[in-house]
Protein backbone atom coordinates (compact mmCIF):
# COMPACT_ATOMS: atom_id res chain seq x y z
CA UNK A 1 0.00 0.00 0.00
CA UNK A 2 1.25 3.20 -0.83
CA UNK A 3 2.17 6.06 1.61
CA UNK A 4 -0.97 8.40 0.94
CA UNK A 5 -3.46 5.39 0.80
CA UNK A 6 -1.90 4.30 4.00
CA UNK A 7 -1.65 7.50 5.97
CA UNK A 8 -5.55 7.89 4.73
CA UNK A 9 -6.62 4.61 6.67
CA UNK A 10 -4.81 5.44 9.64
CA UNK A 11 -6.12 8.89 9.62
CA UNK A 12 -9.96 7.71 9.34
CA UNK A 13 -9.54 4.27 11.51
CA UNK A 14 -8.50 7.33 14.52
CA UNK A 15 -11.69 9.14 13.55
CA UNK A 16 -13.72 5.94 13.68
CA UNK A 17 -12.22 5.59 17.22
CA UNK A 18 -13.18 8.72 18.01
CA UNK A 19 -16.12 9.33 16.39
CA UNK A 20 -17.42 5.62 15.13
CA UNK A 21 -20.18 6.57 12.96
CA UNK A 22 -17.90 10.04 11.09
CA UNK A 23 -15.55 7.43 9.73
CA UNK A 24 -17.90 5.97 7.69
CA UNK A 25 -19.94 8.69 7.04
CA UNK A 26 -16.78 10.91 5.84
CA UNK A 27 -15.97 8.33 3.75
CA UNK A 28 -19.56 7.81 1.94
CA UNK A 29 -19.78 12.01 1.43
CA UNK A 30 -16.09 11.33 -0.11
CA UNK A 31 -17.62 8.31 -2.27
CA UNK A 32 -20.47 10.46 -3.73
CA UNK A 33 -18.69 13.47 -4.35
CA UNK A 34 -16.35 11.75 -6.22
CA UNK A 35 -18.44 8.87 -8.10
CA UNK A 36 -15.82 6.81 -8.42
CA UNK A 37 -15.90 4.31 -10.69
CA UNK A 38 -13.32 2.03 -8.82
CA UNK A 39 -15.79 0.85 -6.72
CA UNK A 40 -18.75 -0.36 -8.71
CA UNK A 41 -17.48 -3.56 -8.68
CA UNK A 42 -16.97 -3.78 -5.30
CA UNK A 43 -19.10 -5.08 -2.26
CA UNK A 44 -18.71 -1.70 -1.04
CA UNK A 45 -20.38 0.53 -3.34
CA UNK A 46 -23.11 0.83 -1.40
CA UNK A 47 -21.14 3.52 0.49
CA UNK A 48 -21.56 5.97 -2.46
CA UNK A 49 -25.09 5.34 -2.20
CA UNK A 50 -27.56 8.62 -1.06
CA UNK A 51 -29.29 6.11 1.05
CA UNK A 52 -25.65 5.10 3.02
CA UNK A 53 -24.93 8.85 2.82
CA UNK A 54 -28.01 10.16 4.27
CA UNK A 55 -28.20 7.35 6.57
CA UNK A 56 -24.00 7.59 7.71
CA UNK A 57 -24.84 11.32 8.33
CA UNK A 58 -27.63 11.15 10.58
CA UNK A 59 -26.10 8.20 12.74
CA UNK A 60 -23.30 10.23 12.67
CA UNK A 61 -25.44 13.61 13.74
CA UNK A 62 -27.33 11.55 16.52
CA UNK A 63 -23.85 9.93 17.80
CA UNK A 64 -22.22 13.69 18.07
CA UNK A 65 -25.36 14.30 20.48
CA UNK A 66 -25.37 10.99 22.14
CA UNK A 67 -21.58 11.22 23.47
CA UNK A 68 -22.49 14.45 25.38
CA UNK A 69 -24.89 12.68 27.53
CA UNK A 70 -24.20 10.58 31.10
CA UNK A 71 -24.47 6.74 31.27
CA UNK A 72 -22.88 6.24 27.35
CA UNK A 73 -20.15 3.42 28.04
CA UNK A 74 -16.55 4.21 27.80
CA UNK A 75 -15.35 3.76 23.84
CA UNK A 76 -12.86 0.68 25.46
CA UNK A 77 -15.64 -1.01 26.12
CA UNK A 78 -16.28 -4.39 24.40
CA UNK A 79 -19.33 -3.44 22.38
CA UNK A 80 -18.61 0.20 21.85
CA UNK A 81 -14.50 -0.69 20.89
CA UNK A 82 -16.20 -3.54 18.41
CA UNK A 83 -17.78 -0.55 16.92
CA UNK A 84 -14.98 1.42 16.40
CA UNK A 85 -12.95 -1.57 15.08
CA UNK A 86 -15.99 -2.45 12.33
CA UNK A 87 -15.93 1.04 11.51
CA UNK A 88 -12.17 1.89 10.87
CA UNK A 89 -12.59 -1.77 9.26
CA UNK A 90 -15.25 -0.55 6.50
CA UNK A 91 -13.69 3.03 6.53
CA UNK A 92 -10.13 1.75 5.67
CA UNK A 93 -11.72 -0.89 3.12
CA UNK A 94 -13.52 1.11 0.99
CA UNK A 95 -10.82 4.03 0.78
CA UNK A 96 -7.94 1.72 -0.08
CA UNK A 97 -10.70 0.00 -2.65
CA UNK A 98 -11.37 3.57 -4.16
CA UNK A 99 -7.37 4.16 -3.85
CA UNK A 100 -6.84 0.96 -5.71
CA UNK A 101 -5.04 -0.45 -2.79
CA UNK A 102 -6.07 -3.96 -1.63
CA UNK A 103 -8.91 -3.56 0.67
CA UNK A 104 -8.09 -6.04 2.93
CA UNK A 105 -4.75 -4.31 4.24
CA UNK A 106 -6.76 -1.40 4.49
CA UNK A 107 -9.79 -2.68 6.43
CA UNK A 108 -6.61 -4.48 8.81
CA UNK A 109 -5.16 -1.13 9.08
CA UNK A 110 -8.40 0.76 9.71
CA UNK A 111 -9.12 -1.79 12.39
CA UNK A 112 -5.86 -1.68 14.30
CA UNK A 113 -5.72 2.50 14.17
CA UNK A 114 -9.42 2.07 15.53
CA UNK A 115 -8.68 0.03 18.38
CA UNK A 116 -5.28 1.54 19.16
CA UNK A 117 -6.36 4.82 18.85
CA UNK A 118 -9.65 4.28 21.38
CA UNK A 119 -7.57 3.41 24.50
CA UNK A 120 -5.31 6.68 23.52
CA UNK A 121 -7.43 8.67 22.92
CA UNK A 122 -9.75 7.16 26.54
CA UNK A 123 -7.17 8.35 28.50
CA UNK A 124 -6.27 11.39 27.24
CA UNK A 125 -9.88 12.22 27.48
CA UNK A 126 -9.71 11.24 31.45
CA UNK A 127 -6.69 12.79 31.63
CA UNK A 128 -8.05 15.93 30.27
CA UNK A 129 -11.42 15.71 32.78
CA UNK A 130 -9.85 14.28 35.38
CA UNK A 131 -6.72 15.22 35.57
CA UNK A 132 -6.86 18.76 34.50
CA UNK A 133 -10.66 19.61 35.38
CA UNK A 134 -11.82 20.34 32.26
CA UNK A 135 -15.52 19.93 31.58
CA UNK A 136 -16.42 16.41 29.65
CA UNK A 137 -18.77 18.77 27.75
CA UNK A 138 -15.60 20.98 26.25
CA UNK A 139 -13.45 18.13 25.88
CA UNK A 140 -15.98 15.97 23.92
CA UNK A 141 -17.02 19.07 21.47
CA UNK A 142 -13.62 19.96 20.81
CA UNK A 143 -12.80 15.98 19.78
CA UNK A 144 -15.79 16.32 17.89
CA UNK A 145 -13.61 19.21 15.43
CA UNK A 146 -10.26 16.99 15.68
CA UNK A 147 -12.32 14.10 14.64
CA UNK A 148 -14.27 16.01 11.33
CA UNK A 149 -11.66 18.32 11.20
CA UNK A 150 -8.75 15.37 10.44
CA UNK A 151 -11.46 13.25 8.95
CA UNK A 152 -12.04 15.87 5.91
CA UNK A 153 -8.26 16.61 5.29
CA UNK A 154 -7.81 13.14 4.50
CA UNK A 155 -10.46 12.94 1.90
Amino acid sequence: MNQKSALRVLTLGAVASMRSMSAPALVSSYLQQKQLAALAESPLAWLGTGQAYIALRLAAAGELIADKLPGIPARIEPLPLLGRAMSGAVAGAALSDADGEDWVVGAALGTAAAVISAFGLYHLRRALTYGLGLPDPVVALAEDGVALAAGKSQL
